[in-house]
């Protein structure tokens, strides 16, 4: 009993499953000879569907055809409707012209695809991914509503966006084309524009007729353009190059954005991506050490009032040393002229205070004037140094040295306010 009733829902599902998938055909056949229109309509699909054009014979007389599952019918314009489908591929060879309209669907993938015209339609609303690599097309355009764009190792005569709103990311990548063009567009928070090849009559690629998702956190990331072609509004976005881009390469485009930034008045950006360029030069060159500091110390030079908040952080490290290591550093170096005070301190502590932790609390204001008599003091007395500690004596030099370091950093920032 529980074998047949297996068997039924199986064979039931089956059936379901058959008539909500659905792809229909339609040829409409002209005058002329082996030229026909299709109409084909890919329904209700839940897998991945791919959908082959590819060509037959021999010029002149070379026939387009397109291939859906086992079906093959000769084209020479193709009107394509994908209607509540998951994911569908488009691939082929010398394809025709390609009506794309897309209802309700997810993921559109065009790949090796040679034709002379694509057209994509997508319905308003739609949460659609659009995806075309490796493929040569005279006309692509997208109209209505993507939530992604990624267009990559492909080859354009024209690549219009227009009148298309992009919720999440467009990506243009490692491309050769002649018209690239933005016509009342909304672009998304992230866009991506690198290794674009333009023709040399290519006309300028202008985001004067574009506006946005969103009025804050804006990202376009750029590598190895023609920046005199596009004319980038720098002050909607946050400029990131490329990191895939060759170092040389990247830091010109660097110096020619930073140079856009400051003729512009865009001293914010400009600081930002200043930052970014000194830490690209300096870890390449494999310098990580001053990176780290040039970063942390001051900022790369932008906030200098970091310099005595870490002079400060400086001191209060070296006083936890000190106040550990007191007996052992006070045999090297011991000032004349607090050596009264802090022996009669450390004697009362001795006596009267015989819980360790209580000394060390108690010999805490001692330890903090010692510590800055050495980090805060502009002259090491050479003469009341001893050589009995070899390490104690590298710790005393050390934090003298840091502390001359710090003062001096500290009277530029008071100098240069």
């Amino acid at each position: 009993m529980k074998l047949f009733l297996t068997v039924l829902i199986i064979f039931t599902s089956s059936i379901l499953n058959a008539y909500s998938q659905e792809t229909t055909i339609e040829e409409t056949v002209t005058n002329e000879r082996f030229k026909k229109a299709l109409k084909v309509i890919v329904k209700n699909t839940d897998s991945v569907k791919t959908i082959t054009m590819y060509s037959k014979g021999f010029l002149p007389n070379m026939r387009k055809l397109i291939k859906i599952d086992s079906t093959a019918i000769v084209a020479n314009s193709i009107e394509l409707a994908i209607i509540n489908s998951k994911s569908i591929i488009l691939t082929g060879a010398i394809a025709p012209p390609i009506d794309l309209t897309i209802e309700n669907s997810h993921n559109i993938s065009i790949k090796k695809l040679i034709s002379s015209e694509v057209k994509i339609n997508n319905q308003e609303n739609n949460k659609l991914d659009i995806k075309i690599e490796n493929s040569s097309i005279d006309d692509l355009s997208f109209g209505y509503h993507a939530n992604n764009i990624e267009i990559k190792n492909s080859i354009f005569g024209k690549l219009f966006i227009r009148g298309s709103t992009i919720s999440k990311t467009l990506v243009i990548k490692n491309i050769s084309i002649n018209t690239l063009s933005f016509t009342n567009t909304i672009l998304p928070d992230t866009v991506i524009i690198s290794n674009i090849d333009f023709e040399k009559e290519s006309r300028d690629v202008n985001f004067d007729d574009i506006d946005f998702a969103n009025n804050y956190s804006r990202v376009l990331k750029i590598g190895n353009i023609d920046l005199e072609r596009f004319k980038i509004p720098y002050d909607k976005y946050k400029i990131i190059i490329d990191e895939t881009t060759k170092y040389e390469q990247r830091l010109m485009i660097y110096q020619k954005v930073l140079n856009k930034l400051r003729e512009q008045g865009l001293f914010e950006k400009f600081e930002v991506l200043d930052k970014s360029y000194q830490e690209v030069k300096l870890v390449h060159n494999g310098h990580y050490i001053i990176n780290f500091i040039s970063k942390n110390w001051w900022d790369y030079g932008y906030n200098k009032s970091k310099v005595t908040i870490n002079a400060f952080i400086l001191y209060l490290i070296f006083f936890l040393i000190n106040l550990l290591l007191f007996d052992t550093i006070t045999k090297v170096y011991y000032p004349s002229n607090i050596e009264s005070y802090i022996h009669n301190k450390a004697i009362h502590d001795k006596v009267f205070h015989k819980n360790k932790l209580t000394q060390l609390i108690t010999k805490s204001p001692s330890v903090l004037l010692y510590t800055a008599f050495i980090f805060w003091g502009l002259k090491l007395d050479l003469k009341e140094l001893k050589i009995k500690n070899w390490w104690a004596l590298i710790l005393i030099v050390f934090e003298y040295t840091i502390g001359v370091i710090c003062l001096a950093y500290i009277a530029n920032y008071i100098i240069t306010k």
